[in-house]
């Protein structure tokens, strides 16, 4: 897991690739990250808490695992849904 806040308000970061192992992430997690365009997710993930994303308005496309689409609709908030791409 990654603690809440830890890595808030970054303006250098336009790539997140989580690894394989992460099964959580908290409350504000990457709030602000002004520069971020895309995230990649792994499959181990089963918890993403409200406002991890907030303010990165520039994120573009979130990378999730083939076929889990419905699940990571369940965990992101609504507004990130259309960013979500299967690879």
């Amino acid at each position: 897991s990654i603690g809440k806040s830890v890595f808030s308000w970054n303006d250098k970061i336009v790539h997140l690739y989580l690894p394989e192992g992460l099964v959580s992430l908290d409350e504000d997690n990457f709030h602000g990250f002004s520069c971020l365009e895309t995230v990649d997710l792994p499959l181990s993930l089963t918890n993403i808490k409200k406002d991890c994303f907030t303010y990165c308005h520039k994120l573009q496309k979130i990378t999730i695992p083939k076929g889990t689409k419905a699940r990571f609709e369940s965990l992101l908030d609504k507004s990130l849904h259309k960013l979500l791409l299967e690879k």
